[in-house]
């Protein structure tokens, strides 16, 4: 064999090798664009959720200033970690709050 058709195959191979990894490094890029847009979604139907627990609350808290808001949560936050023997407690009145709150929407 030539050292001109060897020649002609490395280059080919080279040329095929390059598109490959192009097509890796694209691929790469793709699930990396999907995996921040899945974190994302997330972190805004996280956010949703929250925020529709501050409305379920039916405590007047979306009445009040969002910085006083954020401290209120904070203090509640800090008793809440303070008092592990009352988070059963809690748990339960957050369900029946939430579950007498369904009842009244269904009634409407």
């Amino acid at each position: 064999m030539s050292t001109t058709k060897l020649q002609e195959q490395i280059e080919r191979a080279t040329t095929r090798l390059a598109h490959l990894k192009a097509q890796e490094m694209i691929k790469a890029q793709r699930e990396q664009a999907r995996q921040r847009q899945t974190a994302r979604q997330a972190d805004a139907n996280r956010k949703i959720k929250l925020g529709g627990l501050v409305i379920a609350s039916d405590c007047g808290a979306t009445e009040i200033d969002p910085a006083a808001l954020v401290t209120v949560i904070q203090i509640a936050m800090h008793h809440y970690t303070q008092h592990p023997e009352k988070h059963d407690e809690y748990r339960s009145r957050g369900i029946a709050h939430l579950d007498a709150r369904a009842v009244r929407r269904e009634v409407r």
